[in-house]
């Protein structure tokens, strides 16, 4: 799909949009948010932050904790092998239109000691019909 440029859009249309309009003008696609489908908090214990998902279009993941966190894409990380995501409000952000194919991919987390909480949001292509 061909994404439409708000300088396209009347001068009235472009005062009436909400953030989610921007947000499907800017993905070209009607989309949703999701911050429900990732754990509150990662553990010692690699585990998944989200599952394989081909309609994922954007993530955002912040580490609310006080220690590091490590991820990696595909595959469970370790401190060594994994990619680091400072305490405190370390984030990282991906988009379909920057980071291609690797949006859609399982990610999985590991924190380098305790529980640290992290927060993430996924944008979603939203099914038809929805």
């Amino acid at each position: 799909m061909v994404q439409q440029q708000i300088g396209d859009l009347d001068r009235q249309a472009r005062d009436n949009l909400s953030l989610h309009d921007l947000i499907n003008l800017r993905f070209g696609v009607r989309t949703r948010d999701s911050d429900t489908r990732a754990p509150a908090n990662l553990t010692t214990t690699a585990a998944q932050i989200v599952p394989n998902d081909s309609s994922r279009v954007g993530l955002i993941i912040v580490n609310l904790g006080s220690t590091n966190i490590f991820y990696r894409w595909g595959n469970a990380p370790t401190s060594a092998s994994g990619i680091f995501l400072a305490a405190n409000g370390g984030k990282d952000a991906w988009s379909y239109f920057d980071d291609f194919h690797i949006i859609g991919k399982e990610l999985f987390g590991i924190a380098a000691s305790g529980t640290p909480e992290i927060y993430v949001m996924e944008t979603l292509i939203e099914p038809p019909g929805s």
